[in-house]
């Protein structure tokens, strides 16, 4: 993935993040600061999560068959190259 081509997507999430801020500050001029601390916490939490999505997706060690074993990441714990193992399903958890 090209990182250029993500750019208009990330200022697009930007300015809805910014504005769902501005819409809910109006919505509660008298919140508190615990209040506005939440609110942009989650704000910048769905920005975090696109910027990561994407830049993962940008990643070479993403698709480990298009790497050598030596090319590819190690395991933390044993030291070995990680296996590609196709795709697999994931859940969140809530």
């Amino acid at each position: 993935m090209d990182l250029e081509r993500v750019v208009p997507g990330w200022q697009a999430a930007s300015r809805a993040v910014e504005q769902g801020v501005m819409v809910w500050r109006q919505a509660h001029p008298r919140a508190t600061l615990a209040e506005l601390e939440e609110v942009v916490a989650e704000a910048v939490s769905r920005l975090q999560a696109r910027y990561l999505e994407d830049l993962a997706h940008a990643s070479a060690a993403r698709d480990l068959t298009a790497t050598t074993l030596e090319e590819r990441p190690r395991c933390p714990r044993c030291g070995e190259a990680l296996q590609a193992r196709g795709r697999q399903e994931r859940r969140v958890l809530t």
